[in-house]
Parts: C-alpha cells; structure tokens; sequence
C-alpha cells in the first residue's frame, strides 16, 4: 500500500518539469532523458498511474529533439524546439488540473503531428501525403501480428516489439495517423521498457519464467489489441 503522507506529488512533478523547458531550450537533452527518469521514480510513492505519464512522454519528448538535432541545421530546429517548449508548458497545466487523460493524450497526437515534418527529408515532403487510412491499417495488421505471435515475446533476444515501434514509426513520419496510432505507438514504447525490467527480474537459472513474465505482459497487452479493436470497427 502506498503511504501518501502532506506532501503533494503533483507539486514535486511541477517542479521537475519547470526545469525541462530551460532544458530543451539549451539542448541538454540527456538531462531531460533523467528528469523523466526521475519522474517516474517519484510517481512510485503515489497510487495515481496518471502522474507516471509526464515522466514518460518527456522521456519521449528528450529522444525526439536528440535524434532531430543531428539531423536538422539549426534555424529548423529552433522552430521544432517552440512545439516542445509548447507541448511542456502543457504537461504544467496537466498536473494543475483534475489530470484529464483523453486531453493529455490528444495535445500528446497533435505535438507529434506537427513535430513529424521535422523529420522528414525533402523529398519525402514533397512526395509523401497523409494518409490516415493506409497508416491506420499498418496498425491494425501490427497489433493482430503481435496478438497472433505473443509466444515470441517470452523467447530470449526477440526483437518484435522494436520491428512493430520502428515501423509504426516509420509509417507516421510520412503519413502522419490517427489519435489510435499514436495511443499504440506510445504504449508499445512504454510496454517495451518495462519488458526490459521484467526479463531481469524473470530470467532465473539460465532461462526466462515465461509463465510470470506473461502474467505481467498480458494485462497490458489487452489494452494494446483493445484499441486495435476500435481502430479496425472504424471501418
């Protein structure tokens, strides 16, 4: 039982994201990857599960603008740097309100739908369109793969969850997707973290406790085919 005595979680939170747009701001972007760290370690002294999603998202958030600011030359990733200041000034008033998840996941859509172009090469902005519905069925035909092939997840070495995350990836930055895609895509990368920690914690005597480490998998798991579910009933 979690023990939650006068201090408020939300304010120690708030103080931690209050850094991380001076952090992104000056590019120190491994700092913003331990403020998210550090994050989630205080959401484990609060019962709520809402309050683990900042952590997560600036986790994301620090891996993004890493990645795009080898790639860009410095006047677009100063504009590209605007949209996360912008998207943190959010997580601010997330933690000050009644923590509306449907809201946080939607600014969370439209951040990445306006950060993708920044990804994308030339070319590819001059060729690709969006296409909702092509990207919503990679989905669809991703997540029963994974409800199809489970058992390889309690394999040693398996790479599907990153071949499933880097596709689901890929597809976005050209063809942008739903608020379902990105619900998917973003607990896809959240679920392959802690899978990380549970095979630590189930590989015993040379071999994986498949039976436990499916047990843990599987109640998050359900909600990954649930949304699917919905993506493919649009149809």
């Amino acid at each position: 039982m979690i023990i939650e005595k006068t201090f408020d979680i939300k304010e120690i939170i708030g103080q931690e994201l209050n850094i991380c747009a001076d952090l992104l701001d000056n590019e120190d972007f491994n700092t913003l990857n331990i403020i998210g760290n550090r994050i989630l370690e205080n959401c484990l002294f609060s019962s709520d599960y809402r309050l683990f999603l900042p952590g997560l998202l600036i986790k994301e958030l620090s891996l993004a603008y890493s990645n795009l600011f080898s790639s860009k030359e410095p006047k677009a990733f100063q504009t590209a740097k605007l949209i996360g200041i912008e998207f943190i000034n959010y997580l601010k008033e997330f933690l000050k309100s009644d923590l509306d998840e449907t809201l946080l996941w939607s600014k969370y859509h439209i951040f990445n739908i306006k950060i993708q172009e920044y990804f994308q090469s030339e070319p590819e902005k001059r060729y690709y369109e969006t296409n909702i519905d092509f990207s919503s069925n990679v989905l669809i035909n991703l997540i029963n793969f994974l409800k199809n092939n489970q058992e390889v997840l309690y394999e040693e070495y398996n790479q599907i969850l990153v071949t499933i995350i880097s596709t689901l990836d890929r597809v976005f930055r050209v063809h942008s997707g739903s608020l379902e895609f990105t619900l998917v895509d973003s607990y896809l990368k959240m679920l392959i973290r802690l899978y990380q920690y549970l095979l630590i914690k189930y590989f015993k005597e040379g071999k994986i406790d498949k039976e436990n480490l499916k047990g843990e998998l599987d109640k998050h798991l359900i909600y990954i085919f649930e949304v699917g579910i919905k993506e493919e009933n649009r149809y």
